[in-house]
């Protein structure tokens, strides 16, 4: 039967049933072998990201309820089985790496925090490389890693990471001077 969701039982009106979904992704869910560094072709890299924002959507949940180390081993299984290798970072990998914020693990967030940054800020450079024309081909993409670049610097100014934000900033200015973003 319908539940209305409330901010004690959902995560931006997402009805979360923590303990059975904890129990399914540590001990249920068959991962395959995607912690194999396989091949997976474009539609496989899709469902894996789907399953990033499940895990991230299940890690808030858990942060939510003051089970940081629950929320903090979802969220390395999910590191751990879907590794950059085989399903390249994009744009869930921000909410798992609030997560890592929330769950007080700076080291880890702050690495991943550089590792997208790095990423979205070597697409952006490529990006501006291109015609006119071909620009236009990736606008989409051009405004995902915009947003991951703000989002992650504005993380890492939330969660006081002083020396991590002002290497973000000077890295956006550096950009916003040379046209590259806005």
């Amino acid at each position: 039967m319908p539940v209305a969701a409330t901010s004690t039982n959902s995560i931006q009106g997402v009805r979360v049933a923590t303990d059975i979904m904890y129990n399914n992704v540590m001990n249920k869910f068959q991962w395959g072998n995607m912690h194999a560094k396989i091949y997976l072709n474009e539609d496989i890299r899709a469902m894996a990201n789907d399953l990033r924002i499940q895990i991230g959507t299940l890690a808030a949940a858990l942060i939510k309820e003051n089970k940081k180390d629950s929320a903090l081993k979802v969220l390395n299984k999910c590191m751990d089985s879907i590794p950059e290798e085989t399903c390249p970072y994009a744009g869930p990998m921000v909410m798992i790496d609030f997560d890592y914020y929330q769950a007080g693990q700076f080291d880890k967030a702050n690495a991943l925090a550089k590792k997208l940054f790095d990423i979205a800020e070597n697409k952006l450079l490529y990006f501006n490389s291109l015609t006119k024309l071909s620009k236009g081909y990736y606008k989409d993409e051009v405004e995902q890693v915009e947003l991951i670049l703000e989002r992650t610097d504005y993380l890492a100014r939330t969660y006081l990471q002083v020396d991590l934000a002002k290497d973000f900033d000077a890295r956006i200015d550096k950009l916003q001077k040379a046209g590259i973003l806005n």
